[in-house]
């Protein structure tokens, strides 16, 4: 696939962070100013005294029941989902024409199964890999040494 570089967006994120880069006219790869970082909302998880209690079958012990869901597997999809709908306006006017996306494999799947049809024909590649720590000039080494 022949992709103009100058105007590909590559999008580098894991559970706990995104982060933006361009390809500018200078063929380096340029970190754009939209960074996040998953602050979890502590008000929202559950603390030892708002969890529901169980009696034991024998005595008259309490235990704690957790509850069935992963607080942080929850909040790094809303997380995620935040990010993508910032992707998609991104996409939305039109700055970009391409995508590429690098990310561990089980966000990358949850990417691909939340991602909007019309930015999903945007994505050029995706990279199933942690570079969330990665430079620039790595991440711009690795994800267009693939397009070639």
């Amino acid at each position: 696939m022949a992709i103009e570089k100058n105007k590909t967006c590559v999008f580098v994120i894991d559970g706990k962070q995104a982060f933006f880069y361009h390809k500018a006219n200078s063929e380096k790869l340029i970190k754009v100013q939209h960074a996040f970082g998953n602050h979890v909302n502590r008000s929202e998880h559950h603390t030892k005294a708002s969890l529901g209690r169980s009696f034991d079958s024998v005595t008259t012990a309490r235990h704690a029941i957790e509850p069935h869901i992963d607080e942080r597997l929850k909040e790094k999809q809303r997380f995620i989902s935040e990010v993508l709908s910032k992707l998609e306006r991104l996409f939305a006017d039109h700055t970009y024409k391409h995508l590429i996306i690098i990310a561990p494999a089980k966000v990358l799947g949850y990417i691909r199964t939340h991602l909007s049809k019309s930015v999903k024909e945007m994505v050029a590649l995706e990279i199933d890999k942690d570079f969330i720590h990665e430079s620039p000039e790595h991440i711009q080494k690795e994800a267009f040494a693939h397009l070639i």
